[in-house]
């Protein structure tokens, strides 16, 4: 497995320690790019509801991470 799949798989993971490790890995312009596609997987179609739970749960944590 290489980093990037790392990355998503802990991103996704619904496990609030290592969405936030994840999280803190990504350079601020990465950050919008990353947050702009979970939008795109809770909100569009096409995703398969197991995905856009774990999307929902990142954004979760992330938007809980900056308060």
């Amino acid at each position: 497995m290489d980093e990037l799949d790392e990355f998503w798989e802990d991103l996704l993971s619904e496990d609030p320690a290592r969405i936030r490790r994840a999280w803190g890995s990504l350079t601020d312009d990465e950050c919008l790019a990353v947050l702009d596609h979970l939008r795109h997987m809770t909100e569009e179609a096409g995703w398969e509801p197991p995905q856009q739970q774990s999307a929902a749960a990142a954004r979760q944590v992330i938007y809980e991470q900056a308060q």
